[in-house]
């Protein structure tokens, strides 16, 4: 576990007139934080604090260089702090932390830790009367370091989010286009069907309510007479398929039902699959 000491951490606070709209929120932080004096680079990670008292964004960052990284103050408040509405101010070293149950509310560096000051720098800066306060020794902070803690990455964002995901996302739209666009040309130029079962309703659609009807008759008299299909093409009006029967009578049967615009281009005997062929076009 690396521990990222006050040195490696930055603080920002920034004042508003109200708090900002959830929508707008990490769009103003952003800019906000790019437009200090504050150093920042592709792995800085910021975490906030509204003060509602005070009308203030409190900011800390950090340049997250590697996934075991832990921030010392946070891994005091994570220790230290109980699920409890007792306000707490930690004094360690060279900075102050105030914080509440387990959440970070504050984090400012100091010259020198004086409890008087401090707790008057609080409650006239942050409008906060009631805390209290613990010192943190070095001792403790030595001890904190030979432990195995989990840091929580909770309320941490990435000021430049990793691109990845959005050139995926541009990626998966346009496949996603050309897909529909491939699909929207076969739909409406060739069908193709294959199957080995009797078919139970194909419907393709026409230019004309008529041809439609059509085709929708024609295939229901192909599933009452249980004739099976082996491919269905469509285009430019016509209807080409092979159907298969055990009887040739009940193929010859069938086209004679179409005689107008209806023409065969085989009839023979499959001795694969046991039944007659034929090989018929039908134009509307």
């Amino acid at each position: 576990m690396e521990i990222l000491n006050i040195n490696e951490i930055s603080t920002l606070s920034i004042k508003v007139t109200e708090e900002i709209t959830k929508k707008s929120l990490h769009n103003f932080l952003k800019t906000s934080i790019k437009n200090s004096n504050s150093y920042f680079s592709k792995n800085t990670y910021y975490y906030f604090y509204y003060n509602s008292n005070t009308l203030t964004y409190e900011i800390i960052l950090y340049e997250k260089l590697s996934q075991k990284a832990t921030l010392e103050p946070f891994l005091i408040t994570q220790k230290l702090n109980q699920n409890d509405e007792v306000i707490k101010i930690f004094l360690v070293n060279d900075y102050f932390i105030v914080s509440k149950n387990t959440k970070l509310l504050i984090l400012k560096k100091v010259n020198s830790i004086d409890e008087e000051e401090i707790s008057l720098y609080v409650n006239q800066m942050y409008k906060i009367e009631e805390f209290e306060i613990i010192e943190i020794t070095q001792d403790y902070l030595d001890s904190l370091a030979q432990e195995k803690c989990l840091f929580l990455n909770d309320g941490f964002y990435p000021l430049h989010p990793k691109k990845s995901f959005f050139v995926f996302s541009i990626f998966a739209t346009a496949s996603l286009f050309v897909l529909l666009f491939m699909i929207y040309s076969m739909y409406y130029k060739v069908e193709y069907i294959n199957t080995t079962k009797p078919i139970k309703e194909i419907v393709h659609k026409t230019s004309t309510e008529g041809t439609i009807n059509k085709t929708i008759e024609l295939f229901k008299y192909i599933k009452l007479n249980h004739i099976t299909i082996d491919k269905v093409i469509y285009s430019n009006k016509k209807i080409k398929t092979i159907l298969y029967h055990k009887k040739k009578s009940q193929l010859l049967s069938f086209a004679n039902s179409y005689k107008k615009n209806f023409r065969i281009k085989f009839l023979k005997f499959n001795e694969i699959q046991r039944m007659y062929t034929m090989e018929i076009t039908i134009e509307y």
